[in-house]
């Protein structure tokens, strides 16, 4: 099978395609956005006469380059397959509209897939993952050994999870660093105070964070649905970290409280919580080790892969 990627999105390049890879799929990459315009037609019929895929396969924000990737679609006829990365909050701008134009939607959230079904859109569940060859304990790095961290941007949609996990932390003095977009932005409805905030982190470093802390955060924009998760729950649990996450029914479905993570519904359950396992570290470091046996048994990017293929050989 050959699969030709035309997003550059982290969950590809990090973790589907090199799974996919070895598993035995070739795969190439053709990246509309990164084209000049009036060369995309020329070189997409280069790239497709050359790798000849099977599927083209496209992730996240695909919306905007649309109407690009439909022409060499429709002119050579190869299925187009749509990981919709950003519902169920984009579902409208982004799932719907591209998954018209796919033969296959695979969602982050499983009870879009009715949702699809009903506008005649074929669709199946994928949920994000860990790659354990990225998503690993390493040693800590001085820099980033903090008691508590937090890697994510500040979304408006989170701001009731920055007032239960984010703000209690700030306002009681902790040790607390943040890596994101737009912590200091004036027009936000929450600015992080410039103690805390530490700039944008390469994605390279994310280990490194996760490795050299005591707790990291976990805040997330769905929170009430049963299937989705950010890809932040895989990638902190792969890592080896101690995980101190916002309440998800998701996490309850998937996970164990103190057992593989720990989550608060309050701001004055996360103080507690931070206040005990700061202090209990072998508990902290115990359940940071459950959890990472528990995302690797069942939650890899090689998981992932052979749903993939299973799912595409019936087209």
């Amino acid at each position: 099978m050959n699969i030709l990627f035309t997003t550059n999105h982290p969950v590809i390049r990090f973790g589907l395609q090199p799974a996919l890879e070895q598993l035995g799929v070739k795969t190439a990459d053709f990246q509309i956005k990164q084209c000049p315009q009036n060369r995309r037609a020329t070189l997409a019929e280069k790239v497709i006469n050359t790798f000849k895929p099977d599927v083209v396969f496209s992730a996240g924000f695909v919306a905007p380059h649309l109407d690009e990737l439909l022409l060499f679609l429709d002119r050579y006829s190869i299925p187009h397959v749509y990981w919709a990365t950003e519902d169920p909050v984009l579902f409208e701008p982004f799932g719907l509209p591209v998954g018209k134009h796919s033969a296959l939607v695979l969602t982050t959230t499983e009870e879009l897939i009715p949702v699809y079904q009903k506008h005649e859109i074929r669709a199946d569940f994928l949920p994000f993952a860990c790659n354990p060859n990225l998503h690993k304990k390493v040693a800590p790095v001085p820099e980033f050994q903090h008691d508590i961290v937090y890697v994510g941007s500040n979304y408006k949609r989170r701001l009731k999870a920055i007032n239960t996990i984010i703000n209690p932390l700030v306002k009681a003095g902790y040790d607390l660093k943040v890596w994101g977009h737009w912590w200091n932005n004036k027009e936000m409805p929450y600015q992080l105070p410039a103690g805390n905030y530490a700039g944008l982190l390469p994605y390279h470093k994310l280990a490194q964070v996760y490795s050299s802390a005591k707790i990291v955060l976990g805040m997330h924009a769905v929170d009430t649905s049963k299937s989705h998760s950010s890809r932040r729950t895989y990638e902190v649990l792969g890592c080896g970290a101690f995980y101190l996450t916002q309440y998800t029914p998701t996490h309850e479905t998937l996970f164990e409280n103190r057992k593989h993570l720990v989550w608060s519904k309050s701001a004055e359950e996360t103080l507690e919580l931070v206040d005990y396992y700061l202090r209990h570290d072998d508990e902290r470091q115990q359940i940071a080790v459950n959890g990472q046996e528990e995302v690797y048994a069942k939650h890899t990017y090689a998981h992932r892969a052979e749903k993939v293929i299973n799912t595409l050989k019936s087209l």
